[in-house]
């Protein structure tokens, strides 16, 4: 696919919003998927998150912009922030167990140069081959048994479900990492500081506590300790390689999908609950993400609901 052709795919908005909603009170969600035909298969989507999944049983490719690799059952797909994906083909049923994080989980566990190696990991520009792991056979029974234990210990409600949660994500990115690191396979490869991560986190924070209010790039300088908003997008571009405002826009209409799923909701009052300024803005925005119109999308999900 050439470079005109994925403008054009954006432009129809064949990406979809993945419908998780992660937050500082909770930062992990774990999700087990099972398709068992193509009419099932999800469209290319993304979200603000990072992601670590493996697969458990059929084939198929996964496929970034413009370019597929085949994927196979154990093996791990990792992604950063906002990168559009999805799978096709193959054999079925297909079976899945997909990890959900934010970032800043990586920021508050070792040293600086430990969680700016795990972070380096998902969001430096790479080529497709990077975002799939085929672990071996020893290191594929324990992770095996790991994301089978995040999915038990996601759905059980506990004391101490989110520590425990976080104690195994970052269990299982260190082994995963220190595998790649002793079979040669690990680069090292970000320009980006573990300060400028620190600033990046607490601008996330700031867009997220006021995703609903006008929001302007001095707004965040401010609240991220930025020297000036040129510094600001160099720091996005840098770490998340997206502007800010991409960031943003993408988490408005994340939580605007979660706000249409509440009964009897107005979508003129969700769009201003989202923080745009106009519905036609709502509107516009929201179908360039989604593919529909809000109204399309209701009727989408509840026709989907119903099979």
């Amino acid at each position: 696919m050439s470079k005109s052709h994925i403008a054009s795919f954006w432009s129809l908005g064949q990406a979809r919003e993945n419908n998780i909603h992660l937050s500082e009170d909770f930062p992990i969600a774990v999700k087990h998927v099972t398709v068992t035909d193509p009419m099932q298969e999800d469209p290319p989507s993304y979200h603000p998150y990072f992601e670590v999944a493996m697969w458990l049983r059929g084939t198929g490719d996964t496929n970034i912009a413009s370019r597929s690799v085949p994927q196979r059952p154990y093996d791990i797909f990792i992604s950063g922030s906002s990168q559009p994906h999805w799978g096709t083909g193959g054999t079925y049923p297909k079976e899945a167990i997909v990890v959900y994080f934010l970032p800043n989980i990586l920021c508050d566990w070792g040293s600086p140069d430990e969680s700016l190696t795990i972070l380096d990991r998902f969001s430096a520009e790479q080529p497709i081959e990077r975002h799939i792991v085929r672990p071996d056979a020893a290191l594929r029974k324990h992770l095996v048994a790991a994301f089978r234990q995040m999915t038990i210990e996601f759905d059980s409600f506990r004391f101490g479900r989110r520590l425990k949660l976080q104690t195994m994500l970052i269990s299982l990115l260190v082994d995963l990492i220190r595998w790649e690191i002793k079979k040669g396979l690990f680069v090292k490869t970000t320009c980006a500081k573990h300060e400028d991560w620190a600033q990046v986190i607490l601008a996330i924070r700031y867009m997220r506590d006021h995703f609903s209010q006008g929001i302007y790039a001095a707004d965040i300088a401010n609240a991220a300790g930025v020297i000036s908003e040129s510094r600001l997008r160099e720091l996005f571009r840098e770490t998340l390689k997206m502007p800010w405002t991409q960031y943003l826009q993408s988490y408005r209409i994340h939580r605007a999908i979660l706000l249409l799923k509440e009964p009897n909701r107005n979508i003129t009052e969700i769009a201003y609950e989202s923080g745009f300024e106009s519905l036609s803005h709502f509107n516009r925005t929201f179908k360039s993400v989604t593919g529909a119109s809000p109204s399309q999308y209701l009727r989408q999900a509840a026709k989907k609901a119903k099979k």
